[in-house]
């Protein structure tokens, strides 16, 4: 009976450490993601800049010097809460510069938070004649030093701008429009990207979520213009980014692997460990087994004292 329980309880570890060794290795491929080494990621944005990947807004407030970072926000899926625009805006008013990169997803509203007239038009931008492969990835005209044009990836327009402070603008003969039809009336240069200043900080608006994605860095000159925005220490929100099942447990197993490292959990866990094998011993032998000496003899290098310490801490606890 102790064999058979000792092999369940063997085989079943042994899955475990297959499924989060599988898992962990198992590449992301979540949209705009800075794991995702694919097309739709963020990857090579992460290689060459090493942002701070931000999961709580409060992070912005340990922030040494605001005024040299970038707080990226791209393609926001989930809306930001009081709280976190409370941290937003407390991190413009010390001179922060907030990249807000979307096109169909939240960013209305930030921008609507953060009391600025411009908006994502949310219609969708297409460009027949100045693009690449097709109309759905129109080239926009930078008035950037350095900086000629990039090329966009379905994005769509702002609106509420002011044109004397438009920084990126689609050629004249492109379009918006909720449907394919084509109508002269409709040709324009739209404004693509702008800058305004924001309670003392800098906000930087660009209606396409997908410029930087690792597909887009190589079009036009859309490397340069991340260089030119990428100022300082850069940091990047992912709190309100799409995540998957997949990636949600990629994170939780990161987590879980980093907590491992403290001292105090990693000894906890392969005592319970080891005490647990050692009352299912494959002897099939009731002669009972210190766990403590059971431990030292595999892994001397380990604290004895502390081990006991912890084996006294488990008896007073069953008392």
């Amino acid at each position: 009976m102790k064999k058979t329980s000792l092999s369940i309880i063997l085989g079943v570890a042994f899955s475990i450490l297959v499924l989060v060794g599988v898992t962990t290795a198992y590449p992301n491929i979540d949209d705009l993601w800075v794991e995702n080494p694919f097309w739709n990621g963020l990857s090579t944005f992460y290689t060459d800049y090493q942002p701070i990947r931000m999961n709580e807004f409060s992070e912005l407030d340990a922030l040494y010097n605001p005024r040299n970072s970038t707080l990226f926000i791209i393609g926001p899926y989930k809306e930001l809460t009081t709280s976190e625009l409370t941290h937003l805006i407390g991190y413009l008013g010390r001179g922060g510069t907030l990249v807000l990169s979307d096109d169909f997803g939240t960013g209305n509203n930030i921008l609507e938070s953060l009391e600025v007239e411009v908006r994502f038009d949310q219609r969708l931008l297409r460009d027949p004649v100045f693009r690449e492969k097709n109309s759905y990835m129109p080239r926009a005209t930078a008035n950037l030093a350095g900086i000629g044009y990039i090329v966009l990836n379905y994005p769509t327009v702002l609106t509420g701008v002011d044109s004397s402070i438009v920084s990126v603008w689609s050629s004249p003969l492109s379009y918006v429009s909720d449907n394919d039809e084509i109508s002269p009336s409709l040709f324009a240069s739209y404004p693509v990207m702008t800058s305004v200043s924001v309670s003392g900080g800098r906000l930087i608006v660009l209606s396409d979520s997908s410029v930087f994605i690792n597909s887009m860095l190589d079009k036009g000159e859309n490397k340069d213009l991340l260089d030119y925005l990428a100022r300082g220490t850069v940091v990047i929100d992912e709190a309100h980014s799409a995540q998957s099942r997949l990636s949600i447990v990629k994170s939780f197993l990161a987590k879980t692997i980093d907590a491992l490292g403290v001292y105090e959990i990693r000894y906890s866990l392969l005592f319970v460990i080891l005490l647990g094998v050692s009352r299912l011993s494959l002897t099939g032998e009731e002669t009972p087994v210190d766990p403590v000496e059971e431990l030292m003899k595999r892994h001397p290098e380990y604290d004895r004292k502390q081990l006991e310490w912890l084996q006294a801490e488990r008896k007073a606890q069953r008392k």
